[in-house]
């Protein structure tokens, strides 16, 4: 039986392993998102210290995400159209799943707990954005229920090296 708790800061060795074992899976399927070292364990501790950070725990940690339910300053220019107003929605972002359990349910899961967190703290949607190659999430978000709004623009802020621009989502909750 898998448990959705805050990630503590104790867990930040095996929440690297298992961003790892995601970034080595994201590279295997031809995607360069992740490659450039990000997210680094500095981002990481930061999410731990901030209390943003989640995990799926069976006697180990298998699934990680970090929900800021703070506006995301790259979401305010979008080319597009978001489906909420400012200040009503949380965000989540760097979601990895360990080998272990890829393939069982388990970023279902995470992402379910995490929009039932978002409601307890008033948020009526999450949203989401993914590299623009990763067909696998992009495919995962949308059967999920999520709404594809436009593409935002990292460059301004934190800029990935090859692609800044990311497929955005969005859903009611």
């Amino acid at each position: 039986m898998r448990q959705f708790r805050k990630a503590r800061m104790e867990d930040l060795d095996e929440i690297m392993t298992v961003i790892d074992e995601a970034r080595a899976f994201i590279a295997s399927i031809g995607i360069d998102q992740w490659q450039d070292g990000y997210p680094q364990r500095d981002v990481i501790e930061a999410d731990l210290r901030q209390g943003i950070g989640y995990v799926l725990y069976d006697g180990g940690i298998g699934a990680y995400a970090a929900m800021m339910l703070t506006e995301e300053p790259c979401y305010q220019n979008i080319d597009g159209a978001w489906l909420t107003q400012e200040g009503e929605y949380a965000t989540m972002h760097r979601t990895a799943v360990c080998n272990r359990i890829r393939h069982s349910g388990a970023a279902t899961e995470i992402l379910r707990n995490l929009e039932r967190l978002a409601l307890l703290n008033a948020k009526r949607s999450m949203r989401v954005d993914t590299h623009r190659g990763n067909v696998a999430m992009n495919a995962f978000l949308q059967k999920q229920g999520y709404a594809r709004c436009g593409e935002v623009d990292y460059s301004s802020h934190v800029a990935p090296p090859n692609d800044p621009i990311r497929v955005a989502y969005e859903k009611l909750l």
